[in-house]
């Protein structure tokens, strides 16, 4: 079967196997306080640039924090942006002159006690200078995806409505769009479609119960609304979506299930396959539990998803005590192709958030461990090691089709 997807989550499992780690770093620019790695990209020197988030040990404001290595993980430079405090980084891109991107999310420029978050970009040279950084409203920014023509599609929470916005490689707005859906909504991932469109997949949450759906919204060019659907697995009452790719005929996308709603805080990994219109044409409910926790406190799932090579990387700290990757490729129709435990005492207390495929079929890991931020360089699995077998019951999730949500700008 052709691999179409690839899992990497942390969980607690006592499987044994051979690793295929080729090095693993770990980085921390003080002595106290916790960093976090969110996104990693390769620098054209055959490197690595991990971007993330660090603080000072006093409480959950945090400082962008950067690390650039060598190929063999050696560090080349570190540094937090200073005056960045409250800033945080979403997503990492290359700019063509060997410097980058980073978007994400900022209270820099409030007063004091103002909270409010804008949604950030920022320009840097090679070395970590920045060059410029622009603020762009309110708004939290969850997700980003780069444009065919440059530019950047961000997606996150507005004034608890979805929020979609347009920049262009110099930071300038070209349009920004607010989606209302429900007692709230919000975008957790947003992709560019193979028409020129965009892919939102995010949640809502409808009140009085409440319960969540996974709510997915299909944009033209311009961010103006196709069509909506909102999913919901049958026997559970709280559904989150976190990632989304484009698919021949489709989308596949993939979330967590609550049992016990917002307040159960250990989550069931499930994926589905939907066609063009969001009909479901597959369901896959796998023996995996995510627990969206880390160092800083953030209490989210850690999910990306890349469709370069067929892979998708989900993370999270499962249980109170040791917790360790595991890779999964998935199918076309979602079933297991391989899975493979990467066991081993350097993961313990380990959370992976974001991974980029290399060109040698391995891939290059962010996350943090004990604290610091975590880079690894795994070579592609060569064996297998089972954890369960994943549930196929496409009838077991629900396809609510609903108007599409209201564009507020």
């Amino acid at each position: 079967m052709k691999s179409l997807l690839t899992f990497m989550l942390l969980l607690c499992c006592t499987v044994a196997g051979a690793q295929e780690i080729v090095w693993e770093k770990n980085f921390r620019p003080q002595a106290s306080g916790a960093s976090l790695g969110v996104d990693v990209m390769r620098t054209s020197d055959g490197g690595f640039l991990a971007v993330g988030e660090s603080n000072n040990g006093a409480g959950p404001q945090a400082t962008v924090y950067l690390v650039r290595t060598d190929s063999n993980g050696a560090a080349l430079w570190n540094k937090l942006l200073a005056g960045h405090d409250s800033t945080f980084a979403t997503a990492l891109y290359p700019a063509a002159d060997d410097g980058f991107y980073i978007v994400g999310s900022t209270q820099k420029g409030n007063m004091a006690g103002d909270s409010t978050l804008h949604p950030w970009i920022a320009k840097l040279d090679a070395g970590g200078a920045i060059l410029w950084e622009k603020t762009r409203g309110n708004g939290r920014v969850n997700g980003a995806t780069r444009t065919g023509d440059g530019g950047f599609v961000l997606t996150g929470m507005s004034d608890a409505e979805v929020l979609l916005m347009k920049l262009d490689s110099a930071g300038g707005l070209v349009w920004k769009h607010s989606f209302h859906r429900s007692a709230w909504a919000t975008g957790a991932s947003v992709r560019e479609t193979s028409d020129g469109g965009y892919i939102i997949v995010g949640s809502t949450v409808s009140m009085p119960t409440p319960d969540a759906n996974v709510l997915l919204i299909r944009t033209n060019s311009a961010g103006d609304s196709l069509w909506a659907g909102a999913y919901m697995e049958k026997f559970v009452s709280w559904d989150e979506g976190y990632c989304v790719e484009e698919v021949a005929g489709g989308f596949v996308f993939a979330g967590v299930e609550r049992g016990n709603g917002a307040t159960d805080r250990f989550d069931q990994l499930f994926m589905a396959g939907i066609g063009a219109q969001g009909e479901v044409r597959w369901y896959r409910s796998l023996p995996l539990y995510v627990r969206g926790t880390d160092s800083l406190g953030i209490n989210d799932p850690h999910m990306s998803m890349r469709i370069d090579g067929g892979h998708v990387a989900i993370s999270g700290a499962s249980g109170p005590d040791n917790t360790m990757p595991f890779l999964m490729s998935v199918g076309s129709d979602g079933a297991i192709d391989w899975q493979k435990m990467l066991g081993g005492l350097i993961f313990s207390q380990s959370v992976a958030s974001s991974f980029k495929p290399l060109s040698d079929g391995g891939f290059i890991v962010t996350g943090t461990t004990m604290g610091q931020l975590l880079l690894i360089r795994l070579s592609r699995p060569t064996t297998t090691s089972a954890v369960g077998e994943e549930e196929s019951l496409p009838e077991k999730m629900n396809l609510s089709r609903i108007d599409p949500p209201t564009r507020n700008q």
